[in-house]
This record gives C-alpha cells, structure tokens and sequence, in this order.
C-alpha cells in the first residue's frame, strides 16, 4: 500500500465520523429548529466534498445506489425547468434551492450505509419526535412560553397543542413516530411484550394527539391511512375492514356533529357542503379552488410544466381573471401531486409515481423492520401531499428527505472491496 494512501485513512476516517455527527445533528433538529437543521446540513455537505475529493469512490459509490440516483433525476428535471419557468431568476432559484432535501442521500450515504450509524441516527431522529410529543402534550395543560399555540385541555375549542412549527408539520412529524410505534406493537418479530406494550402505548398517545389536541385536518388523513396500512400488513383483509369501519365511524360522527370527533373535521365537512352550494369562501374551498386553477395550469403546460416557483404567478392571474380574491397567496395549492404536475408537468409527475413504486418494491427485500417502515414513508407522503406541499417547504422537505437518505443507506449495497470502507 502507498504512503498516500496510508496517510489519507485518519483523514477519510476522520471525514466520516464528522459526517455521522451532521447525520445525527439533522437527525436531532429536523422537527425542531431550522438553523440548527440547516448548519448541519450544509455542514455535512461541506464534509461530502471533501470526502469525495480523496476518495475517488465515494461519489460513484453513492451515484449507483437507485434512491441516490432517483433523487438526483428528479432534482435535475427541476432544475432543467429554470430554463422555461415564467417566474423570475431570482425566486426560481430561491425555490429551486428548497429541493436540496432530495441531495441528502447522497450526502449522508457514506455514514447511514453503515447499519450502526444508520439506526443510531434513527433513534436521534424518534427521541426528537417523542419529544415534541411529550412537549405538545404538556401544551394542551400548562402554557409552553415558546410554544406556537395556545393550550387546549379539551380538545374541541379552536386552539390547539402544537408546539414548534404549525399543525400540519407537527401532524406529519408525529406520524412517524405512530407508524414505528405501531409497527412495533403489531408488525415487529418477536418482540418482548413490554416493548410491546409500551409501543403500543406510545402509538395510542399520538393517536390522541393527532386527532383531539393538534386538531389539523392532515393529522386525520395520516392517521386513517397510518391505521389501514398497519391493520392490513397485520391481519390482511380483515385487519383492512376493521380500519374501514372505523374510519366509517369517524366520518359519521363528524357528520353528525357528534362531541367525540374535534369539531375541526365537522367543519371541515360543512366548509366543503358550503363552497359547493353557495360557492363560499371559506378555508377548505380556498382549497379546492387552488386544486381547480392547478388542475387548468397543468392542462396548458401537460409535458415539462410552467417551471419552478410558477405556480404563484400563475394563480394570481387565474384569480384576477375569475374577479375573485383569494382568502391569501400561497406559493403552492395545498397539494403535492399537483404542484409537481405544474412545476414539471407530467414527465416529473411520473417521474415522482414511479419512484415511490419503487421505494415500495425495493421494501419487500429488506428483511428487517425497515420493510414497514419504508412503505409506512411512502404512506404518509402520499397521504399527507393530498392535502399539503411536502418536498418544498422547509419542515416537510428536511423530514422526507432525511427519510429517504435513511432508505437510502438501508438499501446500500456495499462490494466486497468495499466491505470497510462503508
């Protein structure tokens, strides 16, 4: 062996060890804080960089692992729309620059490839989850000063227990803890049955959370769809039937107005029967109103899209030509899929729908609890993106993408030559 290559061992092991802790300082802040999040994050870019420099297979290494190479095309059709976007330079690449999250798996393939780093950054990731649960369920009783809400011990009034962000991210941020907490409880191997019963405690306490004291139309979604995803890996149809009465059930006593669903989702019912009677303005036509224009934005751009950050242009003068004023402008209609289709128009829609195929497939050869929970991610993505941008803004984005670097490092196939170098 040569001297260089003797003497760039410290060093490529050194870069490693600073890139686990970004990993895990992400891992630490995704549900937490941004500037925390994003130091580590570019941090660890940094520390990429460097690592590729003096090791000449780090980059190809990563590039041939398929969630690596995935995320990469679909970043490179966003960035390609610079070149036809009706939006100005400056804010198409300012947006352009939100989908860094779909860089993360390669960034941190070199650690989370590593079985050990890649489940400690797991736990960091679930310890920050639990305790933003513990955090918003101390909100609904006694006042947090740095809290974004107001407390709610009840669960019916208009106010709610988040705690650092909004509703929305905090539902999607739990989620993940519901989905390894329940598939602890029902899909793990043999677990002891305290772990057992102790996830399934768990499970339930975000269950609560979710639907009576964050109260966010999103967290009912994750949770109907979390809850038909587990029930019918468990027990199969009739596991799958049991989640459909339920859900049944849910649907009904909201409709009735009945004080065991939060009133939130009675009104979200009643905002939809309004805007399609009387054409109300309302929070939730808002909604369907933006599904409308974007469903039109795609229909004149079907192939490549408008470009990234078009969709706001696009919207104001959608608006402007029905005479009607939004309740507010938003940069995205509330719906992943279709601001996909408007940004990069049908081929980065497919684009999108055969990756998660794929993430979904590729679960079924893993042989250990990440099969669930990888199918359990595409789960909430695509429940959650029916309602909500995900990948663009900030919250939503680092969670998925620190998700699919996580997959990523799970899927890594490291070649004998290469047994300890990853």
């Amino acid at each position: 062996m040569s001297v260089t290559a003797t003497g760039e061992r410290p060093r490529r092991a050194a870069l490693v060890a600073a890139l686990g802790v970004c990993a895990a300082g992400c891992a630490a802040t995704v549900a937490i804080g941004k500037a925390p999040f994003n130091l580590f994050f570019w941090s660890g870019a940094l520390v990429f960089a460097a690592l590729a420099a003096i090791d000449r297979r780090t980059l190809p290494d990563a590039l041939g692992n398929p969630v690596v190479a995935g995320c990469l095309l679909l970043f490179g059709v966003y960035a390609a729309s610079l070149l036809w976007t009706s939006a100005p330079s400056s804010d198409a690449l300012s947006q352009l620059a939100s989908y860094r999250v779909l860089l993360m798996p390669l960034i941190f393939l070199p650690v989370l490839a590593v079985p050990r780093l890649r489940e400690r950054t797991f736990r960091i990731m679930l310890a920050a989850l639990a305790l933003v649960l513990l955090l918003s369920w101390v909100q609904a009783f006694e006042p947090l000063p740095f809290a974004r809400a107001s407390r709610d011990p009840i669960g019916i009034a208009d106010r709610d227990a988040y705690v650092f962000n909004d509703r929305i991210r905090q539902s999607i941020h739990l989620s993940l803890l519901l989905l390894w907490a329940g598939g602890i409880a029902l899909l793990a191997t043999a677990p002891p049955r305290r772990t057992r019963i102790a996830a399934a405690v768990l499970a339930v306490l975000c269950v609560i959370n979710l639907l009576w004291l964050v109260k966010g139309r999103t967290g009912y979604a994750l949770v109907g769809a979390l809850a038909l995803f587990l029930l019918h890996a468990r027990a199969g149809g009739v596991g799958l039937a049991l989640a459909l009465l339920s859900a049944g059930a849910l649907a009904g006593a909201a409709a009735l107005g009945l004080p065991v669903v939060s009133a939130r989702l009675a009104g979200t019912l009643g905002e939809v029967r309004d805007y399609l009677q009387t054409g109300a303005n309302n929070a939730t036509g808002e909604r369907l109103e933006m599904w409308s224009n974007a469903l039109r934005m795609i229909a004149e751009a079907p192939l490549l899209g408008h470009g990234v950050d078009a969709y706001q242009g696009l919207s104001a003068a959608m608006y402007a030509a029905k005479g009607r004023v939004p309740l507010e402008v938003y940069h995205d209609p509330h719906q992943e899929f279709l601001f996909v289709g408007v940004e990069i128009g049908l081929i980065g829609l497919a684009l999108l729908a055969a990756g998660l195929v794929a993430l979904w497939r590729l679960a079924a050869r893993f042989d250990d609890d990440w099969r669930w929970i990888t199918r359990g991610a595409v789960v909430i993505y695509v429940s959650a993106g029916l309602f909500n941008g995900l990948l663009n803004v900030g919250w939503t984005g680092y969670f998925f993408g620190l998700l699919l670097a996580l997959v990523a490092g799970r899927r890594a196939v490291v070649s004998p030559g290469a047994g300890g170098r990853w």
